[in-house]
């Protein structure tokens, strides 16, 4: 039967109620089955696969289902509490997504082989209610039971106590439902060979941990450092080492704009490997070590990372990263970049300045330098040719000042900065901004004027005689008969600037009344009370 506009109606009426969550789920069903839209069927475990959207995509926990799996069975197995949660939907009758729904089971499985049932082909229906019970049921029927039992207690002692974090982790910081982060990282660890840990302490410490950043909870750096940590060569009894609380302290009190710059910069990488024409292993190795660079460089602890390289700055990791998603394919993570064979060539051709430019990629002419030999003074990099390199001191007031430097100097030794230049701003472009010149300070001025004359000409006007004020609530009352249309009270507010809105104008200007008074009993030496803003229609129309 179709789904009519009626049903969906109800539906929704339904879904609105303020009702329990299985209140509203029984009244649904009632709905579906009473509209033919949905129906009660029998049929064994080895035809359901699990619906893709089943736990906001994440499908299927391994561990949850052999944990239910086994108490159920413990307890006695009741098919009447499986009849009355067991949901679920036919599989799509169009060939393409019908593929789409088993490649999306047949990767929840491979996830956990050998515990999760195997994925035939010839199931009918998707399950969104008593998933874990039908898929331990399908694994019983498999033959995987036994496996599945012996490969939950192996993996218990590893995440069992912290498995909430690990799960608030993933479902706050890896990139949605389709959680794509956990893939890399969980690639990325495949890298060293090793079974490393990264231990109950570190993995709260990391996803709970705040870096006092506004509207920022810095998810992607977050992950860099677990992906820092699980390529860390620091490791102890299987636990990696490398970073503590120690570090995310300094981070956060002493370079909070450089963790603002890296979590930009890792997610800008993030979208660009995704985007490079790349396999999917080589994507994340190349964000990895983009990842691990970052972390190290803000936690200064280059030292311990696996690249005999130590990195200048952020921009420097960017430009590395750049470089390695256009050229040749990613180079190995223990090792730092070496140039392809045209490369060489092209620097044996190149000229000194060029050469100096690729031994210090931090160099950029127009950028901003420090050297600790001259303090807090900030240099500019004027001009880099096949001698040396120039750079200017502009001091405030005094004139500027440059120092030439050979190239066969350590130029390293000159730290980009993004410290300014500090100078005098040219008068013509600040004197417009003077409060005589200010078009935005004359208006304010102008209404003032004009709110002043609204006071003077409304408190010199003659008393209107006949009405009177009543409470509560309070309002206005005619003493005397007035005929229609001699009543004249004049308004009286705070002027604002227009903003287009219907009501009272002044000139130009928008009128707001002063805050209307609910019961006279309750009127302060603040109040104001204008009695225009008190006129109701009277009962009788031609009075």
């Amino acid at each position: 039967m179709a789904l009519t506009p009626a049903v969906i109606a109800e539906a929704e009426r339904i879904m609105a109620l303020d009702a329990a969550v299985n209140l509203k789920v029984l009244e649904l069903n009632d709905l579906w089955l009473s509209n033919g839209l949905a129906s009660k069927q029998v049929h064994g475990p080895e035809r359901f696969c699990i619906h893709p959207q089943n736990r906001g995509g994440a499908m299927m926990n391994s561990f949850e289902m052999v944990t239910k799996g086994e108490t159920m069975m413990s307890q006695g197995l009741r098919i009447d509490l499986l009849e009355t949660s067991a949901v679920a939907f036919c599989m799509s009758s169009n060939a393409v997504k019908r593929d789409k729904q088993l490649a999306a089971n047949r990767k929840c499985c491979s996830q956990a082989k050998g515990v999760m049932p195997e994925v035939v082909g010839d199931e009918l229906f998707l399950t969104v209610g008593s998933s874990h019970s039908t898929c331990y049921l399908k694994s019983m029927k498999q033959g995987l039971v036994k496996n599945a039992s012996s490969f939950m207690k192996k993996g218990e002692p590893a995440c069992k106590e912290y498995l909430e974090t690990v799960a608030f982790f993933a479902q706050k910081y890896t990139g949605g439902d389709e959680m794509p982060l956990v893939d890399f990282l969980v690639s990325f660890s495949k890298l060293y060979g090793q079974s490393i840990r990264l231990g109950q302490e570190f993995t709260q410490l990391i996803t709970y941990f705040d870096f006092k950043l506004e509207a920022n909870l810095a998810p992607c750096f977050r992950v860099a450092c677990m992906a820092a940590q699980v390529a860390s060569p620091k490791v102890q009894d299987q636990f990696a080492k490398l970073l503590v609380k120690a570090d995310l302290d300094r981070i956060k009190s002493k370079s909070k704009p450089e963790l603002l710059e890296a979590e930009r910069l890792l997610k800008d990488a993030w979208v660009a490997t995704q985007n490079a024409p790349l396999k999917d292993g080589e994507r994340y190795t190349i964000f990895g070590r983009c990842c691990v660079r970052t972390v190290l460089y803000l936690s200064q602890k280059q030292k311990f990372g696996r690249e005999n390289k130590e990195w200048n700055s952020l921009e420097e990791i960017n430009q590395a990263l750049a470089t390695e998603l256009l050229g040749p394919k990613g180079t190995s993570s223990s090792a730092a970049p070496t140039a392809s064979p045209s490369k060489v060539a092209n620097l044996l051709e190149a000229s000194p300045s060029t050469v100096a430019m690729m031994q210090h990629p931090h160099l950029e002419v127009g950028g901003l330098y420090q050297h600790s030999d001259y303090g807090s003074q900030v240099f500019q990099l004027l001009e880099l040719n096949d001698t040396s390199a120039k750079f200017e001191h502009r001091p405030l007031m005094q004139d500027a000042w440059t120092v030439a430097i050979a190239l066969s100097d350590d130029l390293k030794q000159w730290k980009k900065t993004k410290k300014a230049i500090v100078q005098v701003v040219d008068q013509a472009a600040w004197s417009k901004y003077l409060v005589e010149n200010n078009s935005t300070a004359g208006e304010a001025i102008d209404m003032q004027r004009m709110q002043i004359l609204l006071y003077d000409t409304f408190v010199n006007l003659p008393e209107v005689d006949g009405f009177s004020f009543v409470s509560p609530p309070t309002g206005l009352c005619a003493t005397i008969n007035i005929p229609k249309g001699k009543l004249k009270l004049i308004a009286y507010g705070d002027l604002k600037r227009d903003d287009g809105k219907p009501g009272h104008k002044v000139s130009g200007y928008a009128l707001s009344p002063p805050k209307a008074v609910g019961d006279m009993d309750n009127v302060t030496a603040t109040s104001v009370r204008v009695p225009f803003w008190y006129v109701k229609p009277s009962m009788d129309g031609g009075r």
